[in-house]
């Protein structure tokens, strides 16, 4: 498996407009250490995925819709399931670390409670214990 900076480099080299996305999921918790990341799922402002669509083909998925720009980097968007946080307030109150934004870990807590899949549970119980131990 990559490493998450090896990932990071991927993400980079497609030079998307660092304002207007925010890394999610797992990749919130790998920068952090809680748990490594096989990829980077990345949400963006509204109107930066109508820019995107209009360049890349888009997968249909069971929540979302998805960009896949390489191995390593999704762009997700179109969701199904209407949530607390809208994609804005995600990249605007997302945690800025090595010039990257990533969507803070209460929020990705929120949409993992959403999906509840095994592995959601299970990285719920990373995150907490993560902000446990991390509080300020």
């Amino acid at each position: 498996m990559a490493s998450f900076y090896t990932l990071l480099t991927q993400l980079d080299q497609i030079n998307l407009d660092k304002d207007r996305y925010a890394i999610t999921s797992s990749g919130s918790m790998a920068i952090r250490g809680i748990r490594e990341a096989r990829d980077i799922d990345v949400i963006v402002t509204p109107d930066y995925w109508q820019e995107l669509i209009a360049k890349y083909p888009v997968k249909k998925m069971p929540s979302c819709d998805a960009i896949c720009l390489n191995e390593a980097v999704e762009i997700l968007g179109n969701f199904q399931t209407s949530s607390i946080y809208s994609q804005i307030e995600q990249i605007n109150q997302a945690d800025v670390i090595d010039g990257h934004r990533y969507v803070n870990l209460e929020m990705v807590k929120v949409f993992k409670q959403m999906t509840r899949r095994e592995k959601d549970l299970r990285d719920i119980e990373l995150i907490d214990e993560y902000l446990s131990n991390h509080k300020n």
